[in-house]
């Protein structure tokens, strides 16, 4: 059943990195893990993606990202005025 009008529950960095490490360790399966903790399954694949990389300094992190622009990628508006100049 879907969850209607209540506020997400927000994890510390502790709290996601224990529940990484006890659903990587438990063999009842990732599925059953994460309806314990009440958690997405896609949730739980990002955090043990962040805590793989990063640790827990990681985790502490993920949620004060900002999306950067790769400097590779061009500014598509840029371009555009420059083709009609």
């Amino acid at each position: 059943m879907a969850r209607v009008n209540q506020a997400r529950k927000t994890y510390t960095a502790e709290e996601k990195a224990n529940c990484v490490i006890n659903i990587l360790t438990d063999s009842k399966g990732t599925s059953f893990n994460c309806r314990n903790y009440q958690i997405p399954e896609s949730c739980f694949y990002r955090w043990r993606q962040i805590f793989i990389r990063g640790g827990i300094l990681a985790l502490k992190n993920s949620g004060n990202q900002k999306k950067v622009r790769s400097k590779n990628k061009p500014n598509l508006g840029k371009v555009r005025i420059q083709i009609q100049s």
